[in-house]
């Protein structure tokens, strides 16, 4: 039976109360047509899920007691950082939802030479709290218990020079003839790019080469940046994570 998944950011206790919000309350009733003595899993930032049952449903509110707590892991073993050039609000929503579903770890968004998306910096906080929201959510629908971390939107060149210790680091990357087999997997953090429509300058990839990434070819046929992201981390994950 299918047990919803609803994020509080509080910390959690084995018998304790719990007061989900209207939204929570709408869609757990009028969409998912739960009733008292049904049971909802409540999960939070602290790496807690426990199991609740309703008690209470009223206009606005609806309240559960907590009545076990869950230990299991939904986690990838593998730890996938990804660097995302900026694309439309559409896509970055379909990115960010579907990599949350597959195991990503944390989302730096980037900006590029080529980027054709500017965005004003007014609005990056705007930005990122929705991006947060479309995280929690796809945590909620998948069943992740750790909400992976989005980071402030910063130039490429800074993202590539940033130092990280035994990290595969990975240039998704069309116009090259090496194949993900080419990696044997020494370790159990990722670091990947992945480029706009318009690509990426020679100079970007001559950096990308220089701070120790490896150019790997997705395939024969161009895709679509959001196509891409979501290949690349399946295709992580068939190989070396917890879809193999």
């Amino acid at each position: 039976m299918y047990i919803p998944n609803i994020y509080k950011k509080k910390k959690l206790k084995l018998k304790k109360i719990i007061t989900l919000n209207k939204n929570n309350k709408k869609y757990l009733i009028k969409v998912l047509r739960l009733k008292l003595g049904d049971k909802i899993k409540i999960f939070n930032k602290y790496n807690q899920i426990y199991l609740g049952n309703i008690i209470s449903i009223n206009k606005n509110k609806l309240k559960l007691k907590l009545i076990k707590k869950i230990n299991k892991k939904y986690e990838s073993p593998l730890n996938i950082h990804l660097g995302q050039i900026i694309s439309t609000d559409k896509k970055m929503k379909w990115i960010i939802q579907k990599s949350v579903e597959l195991g990503i770890n944390t989302i730096t968004p980037l900006f590029s030479k080529n980027n054709l998306i500017k965005i004003n910096k007014y609005k990056i906080k705007n930005k990122i709290n929705k991006w947060k929201k479309i995280i929690i959510s796809a945590c909620q629908q998948c069943g992740r218990n750790i909400l992976p971390e989005i980071k402030k939107p910063i130039k490429l060149k800074e993202w590539v020079k940033k130092k990280e210790k035994n990290t595969i680091k990975i240039n998704f990357y069309n116009k090259t003839k090496n194949k993900i087999n080419k990696i044997k997997k020494t370790k159990k953090n990722f670091k990947i790019l992945i480029g706009s429509e318009k690509g990426l300058l020679i100079e970007e990839i001559k950096m990308l080469n220089y701070y120790n990434f490896i150019n790997i070819s997705l395939g024969p046929r161009i895709l679509r940046t959001e196509t891409a992201a979501i290949v690349a981390i399946t295709t992580i994950q068939l190989i070396f994570g917890d879809l193999k």
